[in-house]
């Protein structure tokens, strides 16, 4: 698949260029899964999920915007941190939908069908808007179903639902409508206090799978070749393979700045812009102390982990008769700082 998308990447030039040959590429796949072996070798099977990143062009006057897009057959999610807000939202949000049983991944790729076709049940192309700083965030279904509520011994009344096990709410309602939101709420409970950067998602994603199933692993260990009782009071989660993937949206600087825009922070470039700042603290309050031109619009925008700061003049530059621009009118332009806070510190908006 990045063998495909990397030969192929200078022709999408819209989310459905991207959707196109994504799903190009999962063929692709398949037909090398496909290939023949030896005769007496079992073909193997995998679920995938792929995506791309698009930087799509704004309006006039307008900063460009950023989509996830991604294809999926199987069980592996997608999920996308807000930087701001860290609010986490499912992307692959209806990928186990149609799974028959809790070992069924919904769909998969290789010969897996009586005609030697791929499972392609949930089959399914996403898009989700998304802005500079955001992150992504893939993970195997050894992961998420370390986030399932059953996985963890969270009973349906736990959650409010009328019913005494998940056994008895699986044949009434969606269960993994409810698993979904849970997930969710899970999720921002655990990355609540990170700053918010791939390394540490990652590394608290993994450190979750790890403690959760503890226990169990330490049953296997010391009962070889018994299995597992079915107890999740006593052996919650779930022990499977785990991937869990996490990047950054936007273009990658060596040093990133949890800024929600494209701002360059860059010394050589702010040396230039008209906004001064000074971040100050005492024991109840933290301050920006900053200066500005004289007659200008000043703007302060207030976000979980940062201000936006920005100045528009008042009055617009004019040329004089004969006069045109060589170069951008920064006289004119609204001019933007970002001031980001330290790690730890957030605003409650």
């Amino acid at each position: 698949v990045i063998s495909y998308i990397g030969e192929h990447h200078h022709k999408i030039y819209s989310v459905g260029d991207a959707q196109l040959y994504l799903l190009r590429s999962f063929n692709e796949a398949h037909r090398e899964i496909c290939k023949e072996g030896p005769e007496d070798t079992d073909v193997g099977s995998t679920t995938l999920l792929a995506g791309i990143t698009l930087e799509i062009q704004g309006a006039p006057k307008r900063p460009n915007e950023w989509a996830f897009v991604c294809a999926s057959v199987g069980d592996c999610k997608a999920f996308l941190i807000e930087h701001d807000t860290l609010k986490v939202r499912d992307i692959t949000e209806d990928n186990r939908a149609a799974q028959l049983n809790d070992t069924d991944c919904g769909g998969r790729l290789g010969p897996v069908m009586d005609n030697g076709g791929p499972d392609l049940r949930n089959l399914r192309t996403y898009c989700i808007r998304c802005q500079p700083g955001d992150l992504v965030v893939c993970v195997s279904d050894g992961v998420h179903d370390n986030l399932h509520p059953q996985m963890l011994f969270v009973s349906p009344r736990d959650l409010k639902l009328d019913f005494d096990s998940w056994e008895e709410a699986a044949k009434v309602i969606n269960i993994e409508k409810e698993a979904g939101k849970y997930r969710i709420q899970f999720l921002q409970r655990l990355l609540a206090d990170l700053d918010c950067n791939p390394e540490d998602v990652v590394k608290t994603i993994m450190q979750h799978c790890v403690q959760v199933t503890k226990s169990s692993r330490e049953w296997m260990e010391n009962n070889r070749g018994k299995k597992l009782p079915n107890d999740y009071r006593k052996f919650p989660g779930k022990m499977d393979h785990t991937t869990c993937v996490a990047f950054r949206v936007g273009i990658a600087h060596g040093n990133f700045s949890r800024s929600s825009s494209q701002i360059s922070d860059s010394p050589c470039e702010s040396t230039f812009a008209p906004i001064s700042a000074t971040l100050v603290k005492n024991a109840k309050s933290i301050s920006i102390c900053c200066r500005t031109i004289a007659k200008g619009k000043f703007e302060c925008l207030a976000k979980k982990t940062e201000c936006i700061l920005s100045v528009a003049p008042r009055v617009p530059f004019k040329l004089q008769a004969g006069e045109q621009l060589l170069e951008a009118d920064e006289l004119s332009n609204t001019i933007s700082r970002v001031i980001p806070f330290p790690p730890g510190i957030r605003i409650d908006i």
